[in-house]
């Protein structure tokens, strides 16, 4: 890594020029809030009150979404000797976890479309990023006993919106930034480039869109453990257990093959791996990698 890590420490929102923070906050205030994380939708859009029929209903209400499930479902992933063409069968065979991350990854990528011309490359990019960050999360902090895995998985799904944001008036072609070897080059890039990162966009945003605590300030919050030794507290634990997800989901997207350890054995991610084993978090991610559902939801979470 040629650049000092002191470089991507990320400005607190409230220490940045104020032309700068309106310049944003301008930009910000122009991406709609997605109908499943507004109050109602969450409230009816929970593991406990998961009604197959309901989610059916919503899911028919839009036939490209439809689809996607649909062929989710039908993929060969899940290895069904027939095809299915009821979406709520299709529903019920995928899984609450897997249903629910689709659902809200396809209407945030909407939300997005139309605005400044953002790349359709870019936005498939963070929404396969990010539904494959939280389908990580989700697992690996139920295996881990994480405080709130639901939490984590939800906060993982939202910490990549900011990437979008950085396009939003001033894009750069995403050749530029994909091919960033790891994710503090990619956070000193986005510095030198738009002199602000995702993390603080998408903590703004979701605090913007009244989404509750802790979420803005964990979004806010993920790349500490990339660069920090953190203490070993409960959030602290979320924040780096989010932190790896999207790191693995980053490296699956590029080969699906990689495993955690070639991932955390990478010079950049020294300190990362240090505060895995500090949380607790190693044995958990190790004997719950090759488990067939993870693999199986990964894979088909970051295709549809």
């Amino acid at each position: 890594m040629d650049a000092p890590v002191e470089q991507i420490l990320v400005q607190p929102w409230e220490e940045l020029p104020q032309d700068q923070r309106e310049l944003w906050h301008k930009r910000i205030t122009k991406i709609a809030l997605p109908p499943l994380l507004t109050d109602v939708g969450a409230d009816s859009f929970s593991l406990e009150s998961f009604d197959p029929r309901q989610l059916s209903a919503k899911v028919s209400q839009d036939a490209v979404l439809g689809g996607k499930l649909l062929a989710v479902a039908n993929s060969a992933k899940f290895g069904l000797t027939q095809s299915l063409t009821s979406i709520q069968r299709a529903v019920v065979h995928l899984g609450f976890n897997l249903v629910k991350t689709i659902m809200v990854a396809y209407q945030l990528e909407n939300t997005f479309e139309g605005l400044a011309d953002l790349p359709k490359e870019l936005m498939t990019y963070v929404r396969r990023l990010s539904t494959g960050a939280s389908i990580i999360a989700h697992h690996w902090g139920h295996a881990a006993d994480l405080d709130d895995a639901s939490t984590a998985a939800t906060a993982a799904l939202l910490c990549r919106l900011g990437t979008l944001v950085l396009w939003i008036g001033n894009p750069t072609p995403p050749v530029l930034y994909r091919p960033q070897p790891d994710e503090i080059s990619r956070l000193i890039f986005e510095n030198e480039t738009w002199n602000i990162t995702t993390p603080t966009l998408s903590s703004v945003l979701i605090a913007h869109w009244g989404l509750p605590e802790p979420l803005p300030v964990i979004v806010g919050r993920r790349w500490e453990p990339l660069v920090y030794d953190l203490e070993a507290w409960p959030n602290n634990r979320m924040i780096t257990l989010i932190a790896a997800s999207d790191v693995l989901s980053q490296k699956y997207l590029a080969h699906p093959s990689s495993t955690p350890g070639e991932v955390f054995e990478a010079e950049a991610y020294a300190t990362l791996k240090a505060n895995l084993v500090k949380q607790g978090l190693v044995d958990a991610l190790r004997n719950l990698w090759l488990s067939p559902r993870l693999q199986r939801e990964l894979a088909s979470a970051t295709v549809a």
